[in-house]
């Protein structure tokens, strides 16, 4: 991939795919900033992609020449206060698909519903990706979905209230994926003890039940090692600054991606209570790594094996997590089995080459 790094422009040059062929030229992203590793988070996508088609990649940037043309492009659109260089990224956006006549996917579409307001009318050849439950956009921003002339959903649960605003028929699920070649099992058993338990993450998680059931679990299994890979700044929410005083909890923050691999192959189980998910990178590099998930039947944990690959308990209900738990150390063997399952699944389902594919299906539709 050759990099414009003043613009945050990037390409994946299409190899030749004797399977698929099309009328699109190229699909144009537009990614939100943040960003992540080779191998975690959403953009992974664009490697595998490129099997069908060339990719332009178009990646925020924090410099002056972005927040400057983002900051003139934003008072003559009267976006009031937003990242300027989120907008500037915008305009090589669409500069890149006029030139191309390609289609375009916004990566993130909760990160740019300033442009889609912006928008006079629907876009037929412009796609975008849902990432967050319904309850989290206000209605003004929901209602600009309609310019999209498709959209992908990493869940199903929510489709008939986001069909609403984006059309009948125009919502495509397709799975969040996993870089399954990376996120594997361990080439050697993890050792037997002490036990460890992995708690990954922040975004929507159900903190208040976590400090209930890791209390408990302290009494009743005080074998046990937890790992708790969360952000610094995430520590002071309510319920996770009562953990601190116990010595078998251990906090991590900044793990590579490498060391990031070594906690899911380390550990026995991943407990994750969650308030609300629509896909999440937590429990997909998890089930990779065939490590054991003990969630919440919330959002869309089931179109993820959850009730199916790996048991799950319903929202705040305690006694049946920590029962989960004492079953994982009672019954290794059905342990390993679990994981196993949790590993096929992956493969199967979440793979990139296989997450690829069925974008670009969506894309053909759109350049039909």
């Amino acid at each position: 991939m050759q990099t414009l790094s003043l613009l945050g422009i990037g390409r994946f040059n299409r190899m030749q795919h004797s399977m698929l062929e099309s009328q699109i030229q190229c699909v144009v992203f537009v990614v939100p900033l943040g960003g992540s590793g080779p191998h975690t988070g959403h953009e992974t996508l664009f490697r595998d992609l490129a099997l069908f088609t060339d990719v332009i990649e178009i990646r925020p940037k924090r410099n002056l020449f972005s927040r400057l043309l983002g900051k003139s492009i934003g008072l003559l659109k009267r976006y009031g206060h937003r990242d300027q260089s989120c907008t500037c990224a915008e305009l090589f956006f669409d500069l890149a698909r006029r030139k191309s006549n390609s289609i375009g996917h916004l990566s993130s579409v909760e990160a740019h519903f300033p442009y889609l307001h912006s928008k006079s009318r629907r876009d037929p050849r412009l796609c975008g990706t849902i990432h967050f439950p319904l309850h989290m956009s206000q209605e003004a921003n929901r209602v600009t979905l309609q310019r999209l002339g498709a959209a992908i959903c990493f869940w199903t649960r929510d489709f008939e209230r986001f069909e609403k605003y984006v059309g009948k028929g125009r919502i495509h699920f397709i799975h969040h994926g996993v870089d399954a070649e990376f996120f594997a099992p361990a080439p050697e058993p993890a050792p037997a003890a002490p036990p460890r338990v992995l708690v990954a993450g922040q975004f929507l998680r159900n903190f208040e039940m976590l400090q209930r059931v890791v209390r408990r679990l302290i009494e009743l299994q005080p074998q046990l090692e937890y790992d708790f890979l969360i952000p610094e700044w995430a520590r002071k929410r309510e319920g996770l600054s009562e953990l601190f005083q116990f010595p078998q909890i251990h906090w991590h923050a900044g793990l590579s991606e490498v060391q990031l691999r070594d906690r899911y192959r380390q550990s026995y189980i991943h407990l994750l209570p969650m308030k609300d998910s629509g896909a999440n990178n937590a429990i997909v590099e998890s089930l990779a790594c065939g490590l054991p998930v003990i969630t919440t039947d919330v959002g869309g944990i089931r179109d993820y094996g959850g009730g199916s690959t790996y048991p799950i308990v319903a929202n705040d209900d305690d006694d049946a997590m920590i029962g989960l738990v004492e079953q994982y150390l009672s019954r290794p063997d059905w342990r390993n089995e679990i994981g196993a399952s949790c590993r096929r699944f992956a493969e199967e389902n979440l793979a990139w080459p296989l997450i690829a594919q069925r974008h670009f299906r969506v894309f053909q539709e759109l350049a039909a």
